[in-house]
């Protein structure tokens, strides 16, 4: 038979456990109801694809001529302008967090941006480049080496009318001397590291155009696309001198580039 000093022990322990497990349940307790309270569905996450543009332009930049889009657009930041994404149908969607990284790298680009979708706005998680777009607008837009940093076939083009001109001038010259000069900046265009002297902005039609070739080949391994069309414009000259702008739809097919259907037309 226990005496009392023992049951009251044995009392005293039995209370003491109830009131440990006591506070552990409250203290399981209080973490569930933390974790129910916080813990909720994560943000829908879409896809948005288009071109970056901002507020005040939209989809069309109304910038002088001088300006490329891509200027323009950083032009209008500068000025308080926000950044934008414009789709396929010309629709502006706002950017919530005009911080998010990646908006000034790509400004003026087709891009891809993840987020979610909040009102009228998307608050931004990603913004990627579409990379066969991105090959695209180095033939067209902007190229990194380039003279003004312009796209290839912009820089090709206009090197190719300085050796127009002076091919057309060596034809009516009247001394050997001056056939002498213009030829030289005729190759001075067309390939600066022959002649390194003349006219042309040091770039050479050589040059822009494999530029252009190159980068079009890898946008169209990028598509992914069996098929995919563009347009390349030439120059051209007659034997009168007569300069001809000579528009090619050109056909890729993975690694070929094949040109047909080409039309000329006179300036």
């Amino acid at each position: 038979m226990l005496h009392s000093s023992e049951t009251a022990a044995i009392s005293h322990e039995a209370m003491k456990t109830r009131s440990e497990l006591n506070v552990f349940r409250v203290f399981v307790f209080s973490w569930l109801s933390i974790a129910i309270v916080t813990v909720r569905p994560a943000a829908a996450q879409q896809t948005f694809t288009g071109r970056l543009s901002d507020s005040k332009c939209g989809a069309a930049h109304r910038s002088d001529a001088a300006l490329t889009d891509r200027q323009c657009l950083l032009g209008c930041i500068n000025a308080l302008a926000k950044y934008v994404l414009v789709d396929r149908n010309n629709e502006v969607l706002m950017i919530a967090n005009q911080e998010a990284p990646g908006l000034p790298l790509y400004a003026g680009r087709p891009v891809k941006i993840t987020g979610e979708l909040k009102g009228d706005a998307v608050f931004v998680s990603k913004v990627e480049a579409i990379p066969a777009h991105l090959h695209i607008g180095h033939v067209m837009t902007n190229w990194r080496d380039t003279p003004g940093a312009r796209g290839f076939l912009p820089v090709a083009l206009d090197e190719a009318r300085v050796a127009v001109l002076h091919a057309g001038l060596a034809a009516k010259a009247g001394s050997l001397d001056e056939v002498k000069l213009h030829a030289g900046h005729v190759l001075n265009a067309l390939d600066p590291a022959i002649e390194p002297k003349g006219p042309g902005a040091g770039y050479g039609v050589k040059k822009a155009a494999a530029g252009a070739l190159q980068h079009l080949d890898l946008a169209a391994i990028q598509s992914k696309v069996a098929v995919a069309y563009t347009q390349m414009a030439t120059i051209a000259t007659d034997e009168h001198g007569q300069t001809t702008f000579v528009q090619c739809r050109v056909v890729i097919r993975r690694r070929t580039v094949a040109p047909r259907r080409c039309r000329r037309s006179r300036r």
